[in-house]
């Protein structure tokens, strides 16, 4: 079986095409393209993990604090690792794509 990381890095060696970068500094467009995919992970993960924590707690009758304060066995902290392994491949992948880089800003379209 495949692991998220691997799949997302398996998309990344079959892109095709370079990759465009629209910013004055490309590495500014890099950082800004990393801060959005964080962004973006972090909202979904915690709209998921809210909607699970109010789930298990109603589920349950436990209040709610005391469901968001209990720990977990080892094989769920493991499954927990890879998710994470495979959030970071996500949010990093701008800094891993194997593609060229083709510089789309404006004045440099016009020019070319």
């Amino acid at each position: 079986m495949t692991s998220a990381a691997d799949a997302v890095l398996a998309l990344l060696n079959t892109a095709r095409g370079q990759r465009p970068y629209s910013m004055e500094n490309q590495e500014t467009e890099q950082c800004f393209a990393v801060t959005l995919a964080l962004a973006v992970e972090l909202i979904a993960t915690n709209d998921r993990v809210d909607r699970l924590e109010r789930q298990l707690a109603e589920l349950s009758g436990k209040p709610l604090h005391e469901v968001r304060r209990s720990g977990s066995d080892a094989v769920a902290e493991q499954e927990r690792l890879a998710a994470n392994e495979a959030t970071l491949l996500r949010t990093l992948r701008v800094l891993v794509d194997p593609r060229p880089a083709v510089d789309q800003r404006p004045h440099m379209r016009a020019a070319g």
